[in-house]
């Protein structure tokens, strides 16, 4: 009973915390990190992580019933409800009126920004295409490259940092022909901007692909199907958005019934993909999807996914060593000699972890 009336008073105060930013915009000093619930709006989404939204099908849209259902699920199972825009479905609605009760947060193409006159500080994805609409500051957003024509990474990058402060670094379609010296080049060449920024003391812009590294020692994967999951226009869970979209027809749950068909479960948490535990690329997007599209284990990485990360991993002990007199980073990186993990995670591991193969 203590448990319960515990759980009541966290809900009841994010009902009131939710009231006060919304009608009042107080924000609150010391808001609870709880795992994240992806409402996919319609199928038109746009891509905001590894996968690529192009897959054809229908166009769904969710409803408003369907949303309350999953803002409900939400509230009692303290999960933070993310909106995925795609379109111009719900830019018309006035979230934080009609849902006053809870905070939401909402990810947007760039190109619809100006429509969304509802939405604040919205999480903007762009794409080489949608550049121009970069024109005022960003604390944060999203930018996707498609891995088959890395060569605009680095000019695309360097102008959004004239308005972004961090960048979220999509690389899209990653398979076994990624082009490792081209994304090596470009990553260099955001390496000597960085650089170039520190020297003159602006020390505030991020790019997770090389800066991550340098700042956190926590794991900055989705974490799907363990801290977050997608709510897609069918009604149902999912542990990702990709598995709704292109995979087969495989839910985990129902606002109604909760996540009552989420199989192996432990799988998708980190001490349980064995590779990983002999890597430090803790900025590797390892993107369970593209895991089991390539392995067909969620937990288990294919070699081009690896191989990408500690191409990244080399860049940002090159930028740490760099920027040694202007600034020191909170974590220290080490040279490896590797780039794919399995070839050191026997040893590390101390017992044989089963058969892998190096696509590359």
């Amino acid at each position: 009973y203590i448990c319960k009336m515990q759980k009541a008073r966290v809900r009841a105060n994010e009902y009131y915390f939710s009231k006060l930013y919304n009608r009042f915009g107080i924000v609150r000093e010391a808001a609870i990190d709880t795992p994240k619930m992806y409402f996919l709006l319609s199928d038109q989404f746009v891509t905001f992580c590894c996968y690529d939204n192009n897959a054809p099908g229908s166009d769904r849209v969710m409803t408003m019933e369907q949303i309350e259902d999953g803002l409900r699920y939400c509230r009692e199972n303290f999960f933070t409800p993310v909106f995925v825009h795609g379109d111009s479905s719900f830019l018309d609605v006035n979230f934080a009126d009609v849902f006053e009760d809870h905070i939401i947060h909402h990810i947007l193409p760039a190109e619809l920004q100006e429509k969304a006159v509802h939405i604040q500080h919205p999480m903007l994805v762009f794409s080489h295409e949608t550049l121009a609409g970069c024109r005022e500051h960003l604390d944060n957003c999203i930018y996707n490259i498609q891995q088959r024509d890395p060569t605009n990474l680095a000019a695309d990058i360097l102008r959004l940092f004239q308005t972004a402060d961090r960048i979220n670094v999509n690389v899209l379609n990653l398979n076994a022909h990624f082009d490792e010296e081209c994304y090596l080049d470009q990553l260099r060449k955001i390496r000597d901007h960085l650089a170039e920024a520190i020297a003159r003391g602006d020390t505030h812009k991020e790019l997770n692909l090389l800066t991550d590294l340098c700042y956190t020692d926590a794991w900055c994967n989705c974490g799907a199907g363990d801290r977050t999951f997608a709510y897609a226009p069918d009604g149902k869970f999912y542990t990702c958005p990709a598995f709704y979209r292109s995979g087969p027809d495989w839910p985990v749950g129902t606002p109604a019934a909760g996540m009552d068909q989420l199989k192996n479960a432990h799988l998708y948490r980190r001490e349980f993909h064995p590779i990983c535990q002999a890597c430090d690329a803790k900025q590797c997007r390892d993107c369970i999807y593209r895991n089991f599209s390539g392995t067909k284990e969620v937990n288990v990485s294919p070699s081009y996914q690896c191989r990408k990360s500690h191409l990244e991993r080399k860049v940002a002990v090159e930028l740490e060593r760099a920027v040694a007199s202007a600034m020191e980073f909170p974590n220290t990186l080490q040279d490896v000699d590797y780039l794919d993990p399995i070839t050191v995670a026997p040893s590390v591991m101390g017992k044989e972890i089963g058969y892998y193969q190096v696509t590359k």
